[in-house]
């Protein structure tokens, strides 16, 4: 009897370890695919290059592009000249842009190939973006940066800027900031952390 009840109670808390595991994680899908529930470790993309040039070209002061929808939210670009880029995410009421000019100084910028999104309860909670730009004695002198970004119901603002020569693994690191530093953070801050 003894030998029995040493074989079932590893066996009950094996069992119940993966019950709980299997209820509480996302289910993969194949790429491409934007699964409906994202846990809040694993990032989902948004590439550039998949987004169309909806840009009304006669007379145009701006770049529009309408990228995938992520998750049910409309994704769209505008860009105008070096100095301006903007991301715009919508659904339903929600209409919110970034303001990349509070860290970019309105310096010229050149902006990275995919926006990195976090999602927390299928919801987009934060947004890395690779932007380069200039300084006032060097303005086109572009240095890469990974701008981790919160998103609220009122914008999306940026929380730090990680410096991709400083800092050896920045995709990383400014992963780590978003777990580590930003992870109780739910309104936009009055100072830009930088790293």
């Amino acid at each position: 009897m003894n030998k029995l009840f040493r074989f079932i109670i590893p066996f009950a808390t094996i069992v119940s370890v993966l019950f709980s595991t299997l209820c509480h994680s996302e289910i993969a899908v194949s790429p491409g695919v934007i699964n409906k529930a994202v846990s809040a470790t694993e990032p989902q993309y948004t590439f550039l290059k998949n987004c169309k040039d909806i840009t009304n070209h006669d007379n145009a002061a701006f770049t529009k592009l309408s990228c995938p929808s992520i998750n049910g939210y409309q994704v769209r670009i505008s860009e105008q000249g070096p100095q301006f880029f903007n991301i715009h995410l919508s659904k339903g009421e929600l209409n919110i842009n970034t303001d990349f000019t509070l860290v970019s100084k309105d310096m010229p910028v050149e902006a990275g190939k995919a926006i990195e999104w976090h999602f927390f309860n299928n919801k987009p909670k934060y947004m890395i973006f690779r932007l380069s730009w200039g300084r006032e004695d060097a303005p086109f002198n572009m240095r890469e940066h990974l701008v981790v970004n919160l998103i609220t119901n009122k914008n999306i603002c940026a929380l730090a800027t990680v410096d991709v020569k400083n800092n050896k693994n920045a995709n990383q690191k400014a992963r780590d900031l978003i777990v580590n530093k930003f992870q109780k953070t739910s309104s936009c801050p009055d100072v830009i952390a930088h790293f």
